[in-house]
């Protein structure tokens, strides 16, 4: 991808790789699953199995909560099921992660090339921090 910047009449050109974090570079599902689960649970709310949350994981929580819920539950609502969520995700979010392949060296060899890289995903940084840590990835990204 190639960036322009322009300032007073210059323009300077930048490359990047942008990557998206679940799903791409690591494998979150275990701790998402089980935080989304438990958050469901504690409202009451019947969840359907592992593999519903699997196939969305790409929507993040809100998109999920909101699919489930629907009109039936009030913003204030969701918010709470998500809050639910995120307390029980945040200690555990790096736990059982996964980086698919040889995703970690290749990220190295491109670091060491001097290559920006960067991470591009709905999860909250406090979240997405310790799972790149976990994966061996800390200090390889620019901008997350």
């Amino acid at each position: 991808m190639l960036f322009e910047f322009k300032t007073i009449g210059v323009t300077l050109k930048k490359s990047a790789l942008l990557f998206d974090l679940d799903g791409t570079i690591a494998d979150t599902s275990v701790g998402f699953v089980k935080s989304i689960k438990h958050a469901f649970a504690v409202y009451g709310l019947d969840c359907p199995d592992d593999d519903f949350f699997i196939e969305r994981i790409s929507n993040g929580s809100i998109g999920i909560i909101n699919e489930l819920c629907g009109d039936q539950y009030t913003k204030e609502e969701k918010t709470a099921i998500r809050t639910e969520f995120l307390n029980y995700y945040q200690p555990i979010s790096a736990l059982n992660v996964e980086p698919y392949g040889e995703i970690v060296s290749t990220m190295h060899q491109l670091n060491d090339a001097k290559m920006p890289l960067a991470i591009v995903t709905n999860k909250p940084e406090k979240l997405a921090l310790p799972i790149i840590e976990a994966i061996g990835l800390n200090n390889i990204f620019k901008v997350i």
